[in-house]
């Protein structure tokens, strides 16, 4: 995404996360943006969406969530068997 002065923006930096904060962009330097003045708050604009996806992004993003955390709960039983195996109790 190529930002504007005074675009609203939804900042998203954690892909694992369905959290997202949004903001206006402010100033432009290079690959970076300052939201909402804060001189504080310069983020990359690799992290920053439109406005106009955010309903879309939220759902991506909790159905990532979701896929993650089956494939955590599936590795989970990978090393249950494996600590079983270990343990002689197999």
């Amino acid at each position: 995404m190529t930002p504007k002065l005074g675009e609203q923006v939804i900042l998203v930096d954690r892909l694992d996360d369905p959290q997202i904060r949004t903001g206006q962009v402010t100033r432009i330097k290079g690959d970076t943006c300052q939201i909402d003045g804060d001189p504080d708050h310069w983020v990359y604009t690799a992290y920053l969406w439109p406005i106009r996806v955010e309903a879309e992004l939220v759902a991506v993003l909790t159905e990532r969530q979701r896929l993650k955390k089956a494939y955590d709960d599936s590795m989970a039983l990978v090393y249950e068997l494996s600590n079983r195996i270990a343990r002689g109790d197999l």
